[in-house]
């Protein structure tokens, strides 16, 4: 295999240890050793090893691993939100059962956690977060959500001078963003369904049935934003 992606071994990343177990669990220990490579390779290390490795790693699945299966993976590979913000949008939700509803809670709780941040966006930066739905409520049509990512850092994303530091500073992760600043490399966007899991993983435990991504705006793919639609079953 790529011997780039076989001496970036996942030691020392819990991210990469998790990423060789989901592999692991969905398509079993022969093809995660084709992608990833042994466990006790040697590591890449700092900002822009981490981004030598990513690709290769991504590079791999691409060319290895049907679209289902990589979704699969990487969706379970996502930070999540922490249960006491899940507990009331799960008990508004089976108050009623009804989606508009559960947006309109969660919206006033996304709302309020913007402005109780440390940092609390000037009014301009907030009614462009309204104005363009950004958030994780997102847009209902039927049973399907669009939502849109607010940048990770709203200040360097709106003074940045050129597209690459725009998103850089709109990129929420960390492992991966210095490729913005990197010449000439790229990561595929299928990387980003790790960041659809959150998504994925927001509405299972809130409504406690199984959803679908699906990837429409990457910044690795050369768009401003980063953006999802989230599919949700008949009958909720």
């Amino acid at each position: 295999m790529d011997n780039v992606a076989s001496e970036g071994g996942e030691d020392g990343d819990p991210w990469r240890r998790l990423l060789a177990d989901r592999i692991d669990e969905v398509l079993g220990k022969r093809v995660r050793r084709e992608i990833i490579g042994e466990r006790n390779a040697s590591f890449l290390s700092g900002a822009e090893g981490n981004v030598i490795w990513t690709r290769a790693v991504i590079d791999r699945m691409d060319e290895l691993v049907d679209e289902d299966d990589r979704i699969e993976v990487l969706t379970g590979c996502a930070h999540v939100m922490p249960e006491s913000k899940i507990k009331p949008l799960r008990e508004a939700y089976e108050r009623t059962h009804d989606l508009d509803e559960l947006r309109r809670v969660w919206q006033e709780q996304f709302m309020k956690d913007l402005s109780t941040s440390r940092d609390p966006l000037p009014q301009e930066m907030l009614g462009t977060v309204i104005r363009e739905h950004w958030g994780q409520v997102g847009v209902r049509n039927g049973n399907v959500v669009i939502a849109t990512k607010i940048p990770e850092n709203m200040a360097g994303y709106f003074a940045a001078k050129d597209d690459n530091e725009r998103r850089y500073h709109y990129c929420h992760c960390a492992r991966i963003k210095e490729v913005f600043r990197m010449k000439g490399v790229r990561i595929s966007p299928t990387y980003c369904y790790c960041g659809g899991g959150y998504y994925k993983s927001n509405w299972e435990r809130i409504i406690r049935k199984p959803v679908k991504v699906k990837l429409l705006k990457s910044v690795l793919g050369g768009d401003d934003v980063c953006q999802f639609a989230i599919y949700l079953p008949e009958g909720v």
